[in-house]
């Protein structure tokens, strides 16, 4: 995990994080699992986070190790602002059908 990693999903600080990217922090770093800082932010919901992110011209279709992308977090963890930013930005989204119950018949 990288101090940008950490900044977005520990310490919502918003200064924290800009400072990072204007050090030259790497928007799209990956941790062990594949994952960006923009799916730590957007797990957290830290809209500021995403956005400064977003900004800063992170990967929003960035897929971790399970295919997994941050809209797929935002969503599941119902941060719907986040979600929201991340489509406004040119996420897409494709819902997973929800399994229906076989009678057995």
């Amino acid at each position: 995990m990288t101090p940008l990693h950490a900044a977005v999903a520990f310490h919502k600080s918003p200064a924290v994080v800009q400072a990072l990217l204007d050090a030259g922090a790497n928007v799209d770093g990956r941790d062990h699992d594949g994952r960006t800082p923009l799916h730590n932010a957007a797990r957290s919901g830290d809209l500021a986070a995403v956005q400064a992110l977003l900004d800063a011209g992170a990967d929003v279709e960035a897929e971790d190790h399970r295919r997994v992308m941050p809209i797929d977090d935002a969503t599941f963890y119902e941060n719907l602002e986040v979600r929201q930013a991340l489509l406004d930005a040119g996420a897409s989204f494709e819902p997973t059908p929800t399994p229906t119950p076989t009678t057995g018949d």
